[in-house]
């Protein structure tokens, strides 16, 4: 059960690494830097912050895959979405700042 949601939490940070960090959507963020559209500068902001868009991933994930909240919480009703948001944010921010961390440690790399 625990290697399970290690499994999602990790799942969760590579889609969000991929949008947030990644050559791959790099022209798509810097598109939408561009436009002064509300909606756009919110998906602008969305898609330059990790924990934001982690949260949107957890949803993402647990309408498509599996929810962790109903493994842990029993939770089976739409508030398992918020939940799985909530924890894909915090363990994307985590694992983003553990990897920060190592990285301002170790200038070599």
């Amino acid at each position: 059960m625990v290697s399970d949601v290690l499994v999602w939490l990790l799942m969760s940070y590579g889609m969000t690494n991929i949008v947030v960090f990644s050559s791959i959507f790099e022209p798509m963020r810097e598109w939408l830097k561009t436009k002064t559209n509300k909606i756009l500068n919110f998906v602008s902001d969305l898609v330059g912050c990790p924990m934001c868009f982690g949260f949107w991933s957890g949803i993402f994930l647990s309408l498509t895959l599996i929810s962790p909240s109903t493994w842990l919480f029993g939770v089976n009703d739409y508030s398992n979405l918020f939940f799985d948001g909530i924890l894909s944010s915090g363990g994307i921010w985590l694992i983003h700042t553990v990897q920060e961390y190592f990285e301002r440690s170790n200038p070599n790399v």
